[in-house]
């Protein structure tokens, strides 16, 4: 996706401000480049398939996915309250995988690899905390 920023001053047009002005709004700006750096194949390469993976639809999720041939990246942000978030997905239509199993690699705002887990294709996930706003990360490789 493509981000078109133009923080404005108090009572100014946009673009009159500066989004040094905005300390959250550039701290998060600087997590989404570096983890478009981190992931750049995905966003360059990947087919955006957004929340399609979802087997429900959560209201406090906003979740945008990108597949490669074989691997997704999926980013998550918790629309909510500070916490972990739950969420459902099928990976099976996505990503095909001769055992039924799926390596599941999570990464927190940062980019910083915190775990990595075996799942099926019916893939129930909770998230680690995540700060409302802030994102978790997850790449999916067929096993």
């Amino acid at each position: 996706m493509y981000l078109n920023v133009f923080p404005s001053r108090k009572g100014g047009i946009n673009g009159s401000g500066l989004i040094s002005d905005y300390p959250p709004l550039s701290r998060a700006l600087k997590q989404c480049a570096k983890l478009r750096k981190q992931f750049l194949p995905y966003f360059l390469e990947g087919t955006i398939i957004g929340d399609c993976l979802l087997v429900e639809l959560r209201p406090q999720v906003r979740l945008n996915t990108y597949t490669l041939p074989d691997e997704a990246l999926v980013v998550l942000m918790n629309d909510s309250a500070d916490g972990s978030v739950e969420f459902k997905a099928d990976l099976a239509p996505w990503l095909k995988s001769p055992s039924g199993s799926y390596e599941v690699k999570t990464y927190d705002t940062e980019g910083k690899l915190l775990r990595t887990a075996t799942t099926s294709a019916l893939w129930n996930e909770k998230t680690p905390e995540v700060k409302a706003t802030e994102l978790a990360v997850y790449e999916i490789t067929p096993q």
